[in-house]
């Protein structure tokens, strides 16, 4: 084999590594700018067919994502806080979201994954993972305020393998990996749960959720770094508005 063909192979293989390495998106949030538009928040919630205004302050603060709610004094069990990711479409057979939780009080936090429903809504159907476990509902594996899932008549949950150990938690590290309708639960690298949803074959909604004790002086406090979402391919990747000045500042891996 002359010189000229061993070069020619090295450049080939080359360049088959370099695809293999940049068809793998990471994006990392690390919560360093001042602002939050990359996220929507929502200013009001619906409740009792009556719209009200929500007491919820999201914001930067030192590098993290800092978290203040004051839920208003009605009766029930918790009330739900959304921030949605809008920094670019998504549209994923695949894809991985992990978050780091350094502080919380009362009640608890994470992500929701999942699709939009019929009015593009965030909460009717995705999954929302949470880090600690609070809420008082029937026992099984994923409504024991761990895992909060959307309505069983929409979607068919199967094949449980795991149920989340109450000794990791509250969790300080949360991951969650989607590949075609199959997701896990994971935490510094532990599985603690895994399911597969049929019909969900692609995620397009992601975000943080949190949720808090209904009534007055219910406060709840969060404290949460480096949102990190990776995927082999980012499809339509169109990040809108300023946030596209906000992706381009934002760690790659």
């Amino acid at each position: 084999m002359n010189r000229r063909h061993t070069l020619f192979l090295i450049i080939c293989a080359l360049i088959i590594v370099q695809g293999q390495m940049v068809s793998a998106e990471t994006w990392v949030e690390n919560f360093s700018d001042d602002n939050l538009d990359s996220w929507k928040e929502y200013d009001e919630h619906h409740d009792g067919g009556i719209w009200a205004p929500k007491k919820v302050i999201w914001q930067t603060k030192n590098g993290k994502l800092d978290v203040w709610i004051d839920p208003p004094p009605t009766p029930g069990i918790f009330e739900i806080f959304p921030l949605e990711f809008v920094g670019f479409p998504i549209m994923a057979k695949e894809l991985n979201v992990k978050v780091k939780i350094l502080e919380t009080s009362r009640f608890g936090i994470g992500i929701l994954i999942g699709q939009y429903d019929e009015r593009g809504g965030v909460i009717g159907d995705t999954f929302h993972f949470l880090n600690s476990s609070f809420i008082p509902l029937n026992k099984t594996p994923f409504r024991n305020g761990v895992i909060q899932t959307p309505p069983l008549h929409t979607f068919e949950i199967t094949e449980i393998a795991h149920q989340v150990d109450s000794d990791h938690l509250p969790l300080e590290e949360m991951e969650i990996s989607f590949n075609n309708g199959h997701f896990k639960f994971l935490s510094k690298d532990d599985l603690l749960t895994e399911f597969k949803c049929p019909q969900m074959t692609k995620i397009n909604c992601i975000g943080i959720i949190a949720y808090v004790e209904r009534g007055a002086g219910a406060i709840g406090e969060f404290v949460l770094d480096d949102f990190i979402l990776s995927a082999p391919t980012f499809y339509d990747v169109s990040p809108k508005s300023k946030a596209a000045v906000l992706w381009g500042e934002l760690k790659r891996q």
